[in-house]
């Protein structure tokens, strides 16, 4: 509940401290009816100062100014050669009409209220106020009170509703506080991004494994102390497999598909070459032509040798006679032509078939 400004802790100071209500000693009774009335005004002033309903609009150098429905400046000043002073603490609701027109670092805002200049408004903790702490839109409840013990009139002005810098300062505190408990609790046992070591299996389930990077990103397949099989892909778009700790290769693929290995080097050109080899080996073993080659003419009287043999080593056969016609009317062979076979092997030349038995 707002009590009215004006109102004494001290009893007996609030015989005419309610502007609408005189309520000093020696009254007539006639008078009470219309002091509970200037009470009940004043109570409302108090509550929709306090509503959120008064709105302080900017002036010059950041300067904002607020007229309040009760009225907080002192009746003892503005008189007598005293000046115009608010007196005792207030609160006010109220509604900035615009962001300051100024840098708050070099131009602090202040809040005039009834005429008279407040001071510097400020964060709930005395601390001055950055840029984006007022905001339009939003209600602010302040306190107006003195900055010091020995103050006699109202010196600063309080926020005691926290400005959206504060929320945000203090959002981001608590979540710079909470973030690093809840990230360790969960990567707790899982590979971190920038660089771990598993010691356990990976198994991907109906996804991709990619892995990315330059110059040229490589999986390493180590088994210690034997081998580190590396797998990568170079700046051409080779994929290659290699020994990871000599740079050795042992077998890559183009992007256009040929594979070349340690072992044949390149594999298509290894296989042309055995097929070209298989194919002159075969040819080369091959007959390719055969003839029929003079070995020499008998005439009949081989036949009748004491003893027979094949004449030409056994590898002539007869392939031609002369025959000419006796005295006695008879015909008689008077020769034979032999000749032997000849097949022709590449690389071999001429070869003559010979006997088997």
């Amino acid at each position: 509940m707002t009590v009215p400004h004006h109102w004494s802790e001290t009893p007996a100071n609030n015989g005419s401290s309610d502007p609408n209500a005189d309520l000093r000693p020696g009254r007539p009774a006639s008078t009470v009816l219309g002091a509970i009335r200037g009470l009940m005004a004043t109570a409302a002033l108090a509550r929709d100062d306090n509503a959120g309903l008064l709105i302080a609009s900017l002036g010059a150098n950041n300067v904002y100014a607020v007229t309040t429905n009760e009225g907080m400046i002192d009746p003892q000043t503005g008189v007598n050669g005293i000046p115009v002073s608010i007196t005792k603490p207030f609160t006010l609701a109220i509604t900035f009409g615009a962001v300051p027109g100024a840098p708050l670092a070099t131009t602090p805002a202040r809040l005039v209220v009834d005429g008279f200049d407040c001071g510097p408004i400020l964060r709930s903790d005395g601390s001055a106020l950055t840029d984006g702490d007022i905001a339009t839109g939003r209600v602010y409840r302040v306190l107006g009170d003195m900055a010091a013990a020995t103050d006699t009139k109202v010196t600063r002005v309080r926020s005691l509703a926290m400005s959206p810098n504060e929320v945000t300062a203090l959002a981001q505190a608590a979540i710079a506080a909470a973030v690093p408990a809840l990230i360790a609790t969960a990567v707790t046992g899982r590979v971190a991004k920038t660089g771990d070591a598993m010691s356990g299996k990976l198994t991907i389930n109906g996804a991709p494994l990619e892995i990315g990077g330059g110059p040229s990103p490589y999986l390493d397949l180590v088994y210690g102390n034997v081998l580190r099989a590396r797998q990568i892909i170079d700046a051409s778009g080779n994929w290659i497999l290699r020994n990871g700790d000599n740079g050795d290769n042992f077998i890559y693929v183009s992007p256009a598909g040929a594979i070349w290995t340690k072992q044949f080097g390149d594999l298509n050109s290894r296989i042309e070459a055995r097929a070209a080899s298989f194919a002159d080996d075969r040819r080369n073993n091959s007959v390719v032509s055969m003839r029929f080659v003079y070995a020499g003419d008998l005439y009949n009287s081989w036949m009748i040798d004491a003893q027979f043999h094949s004449p030409f080593g056994g590898y002539g056969c007869i392939v031609d006679r002369t025959t000419f016609y006796e005295n006695d009317g008879t015909w008689n062979i008077g020769l034979f032509r032999w000749r032997y076979l000849q097949m022709l092997i590449p690389y071999q030349g001429w070869v003559t078939v010979g006997a088997a038995s």
